[in-house]
């Protein structure tokens, strides 16, 4: 399999989405509902099949952390970063990495 072929069945397998549904433009957490533990166990299964480099990723930028008893209380610190404001990742931005055999954060 290409690596776009690889980065899209894992993403349709995880998130529950057809093959024929998962595009170029579609996003993993707005679009695919892969957020959290989902997404990064997703991340790590690409990067395994298309023998990408993933050190340099920072999950916490993109995805939300699970939720924790501390989480209820967000006006703490440690609680900050969960609720900042998430960037997105895109098919396309995947299977580019993959193909480069690196995903780093922006």
């Amino acid at each position: 399999m290409n690596p776009e072929e690889q980065v899209v069945s894992v993403l349709a397998r995880r998130s529950g989405v057809a093959k024929e549904q998962v595009r170029p433009e579609t996003r993993l957490v707005e679009d695919l509902k892969l957020d959290g533990d989902d997404a990064v166990d997703a991340l790590l299964e690409i990067s395994k099949k298309c023998s990408m480099d993933v050190s340099g990723f920072d999950s916490s930028l993109y995805f939300r952390s699970e939720p924790t008893l501390l989480s209820l209380f967000r006006f703490l610190p440690s609680q900050k970063k969960r609720s900042m404001a998430k960037q997105t990742i895109t098919v396309a931005e995947l299977v580019d990495a993959a193909r480069r055999g690196s995903f780093q954060s922006r």
